[in-house]
């Protein structure tokens, strides 16, 4: 693995252990499900943008000039960058209906 994998590893697990754990103070057992997915699937989800922007970074900074790899760095920081977008929306979207169900 990695050595850049291992040391943003160790974080990642204790960010998704401390998210998963605020659910369960919830009282009702569907609303308590819904917010341990909803909060995993963001957790996971912007875990693996901020990887996917940090090596379209390395990609970008190691290019040397070559056109092809900085348009690489620069998709790949893009893409990453829209998938935590996304996320956040479904988070938000998901505590909406919570929200309107309630």
């Amino acid at each position: 693995m990695p050595r850049f994998l291992r040391i943003y590893m160790a974080p990642i697990a204790a960010i998704l252990f401390l998210r998963a754990t605020e659910a369960y103070a919830e009282t009702d057992k569907v609303q308590a499900i819904i917010g341990r997915a909803s909060i995993w699937f963001l957790t996971i989800i912007v875990s693996l943008g901020v990887i996917m922007v940090l090596v379209g970074a390395f990609f970008f900074v190691t290019s040397a000039g070559d056109e092809k790899k900085v348009e690489k760095g620069k998709s790949t920081i893009l893409w990453g960058m829209a998938g935590v977008a996304v996320a956040f929306l479904a988070s938000s979207l998901i505590k909406l209906v919570e929200k309107l169900v309630k």
